[in-house]
């Protein structure tokens, strides 16, 4: 089956990252990326709409429209070009109606035309942001849930693997994973923060993960599919070494030796030249968080190939 996506407008190489990565664990292909649209194809649709995360719309190409149902278009302009609502609505049978739809298509429009198909999927991360908000832990460091799913996603970790968080800290990537179907493992040097996962993960109701007190160098005692962590980034971190260049170096060598899967943020340009003498990363989005932060979200899964690199303002969740 073949479908097209609109990914978020300020998001669109986090989005497009993502969004390949989950094709590929559907088996499916991308077949064309322009922008912010992509066109693919998948054998399982239903994985791909449950957990991801910067896609604004996913909608499956060659409609049959029905002449007994009623239903409305939702137009998206992509350039400066003219609505052509009005003139494909002409060749729709059925009754328009915008209030009640049994049918709803997306219509997406440029300057070389238009490509319109059955919506089956709106973005509505609502949920996500209100209980992250909510949450009876916090602290100012704590990565956004919506940063920290993508880069589940990005990992290639399927529904039923295991994630482990070596910088555990809140636990966002933690219960982000259990939201998506996915065991979670969290290791951190402070009891504090360790305390404070286990009364987040009360909070959302999750009970398939493991965290415990220590330091990253203890991830060979677990078994799991990726890291997925937002390593501490302050220069006042103390986390089994005395400087952040050297806490990254020895993050590395452990991955090298352990051969292990990743999806990581780092926090400036030159810890991500540090990864580049270390691991062959590939580098999944380049996000501009403030002025004074910009991560860069590295993966070694091959599915994300080069992509597209763009920033990503992380205010605008539409």
């Amino acid at each position: 089956m073949q479908y097209i996506a609109l990914i978020t407008g300020d998001q669109t190489s986090l989005g497009v990252s993502e969004l390949k990565s989950l094709v590929a664990l559907s088996e499916g292909q991308i077949d064309k990326i322009e922008n912010r649209v992509v066109f693919f194809r998948a054998k399982s649709i239903e994985e791909i709409v449950r957990r991801v995360t910067f896609t604004k719309y996913i909608a499956k190409l060659f409609p049959n429209p029905s002449r007994e149902k009623r239903y409305k278009i939702i137009e998206k302009i992509l350039d400066d070009s003219e609505s052509r609502i009005k003139e494909v609505a002409k060749h729709i049978p059925g009754k328009v109606d915008l209030e009640n739809p049994e049918d709803i298509y997306l219509l997406l429009t440029n300057s070389d035309g238009f490509v319109m198909g059955e919506l089956i999927y709106e973005r509505d991360v609502s949920e996500i942001v209100r209980s992250f908000k909510r949450r009876p832990f916090n602290h100012p460091s704590s990565i956004n849930p919506l940063l920290a799913r993508a880069m589940i996603n990005i990992s290639g970790v399927k529904t039923g693997g295991t994630i482990i968080d070596p910088f555990a800290g809140t636990g966002t990537f933690l219960s982000e994973a259990q939201r998506m179907g996915i065991k979670a493992i969290g290791i951190d040097l402070s009891v504090k923060m360790v305390n404070g996962v286990i009364e987040n993960m009360k909070y959302y109701g999750f009970n398939d993960y493991t965290v415990r007190p220590g330091d990253f160098s203890q991830i060979g005692e677990y078994n799991f599919d990726a890291i997925v962590t937002d390593p501490p980034y302050g220069r006042g971190s103390k986390v089994f070494s005395e400087t952040r260049t050297r806490l990254y170096q020895d993050l590395f060598s452990i991955i090298i030796r352990g051969n292990y899967h990743y999806s990581m943020a780092l926090p400036n340009r030159e810890i991500y030249e540090l990864a580049n003498e270390y691991l062959s990363p590939i580098l999944a989005a380049e996000i501009f968080v403030h002025r004074s932060l910009t991560r860069y979200i590295i993966t070694d899964n091959p599915s994300i190939g080069l992509g597209l690199v763009n920033l990503v303002d992380l205010d605008d969740d539409e």
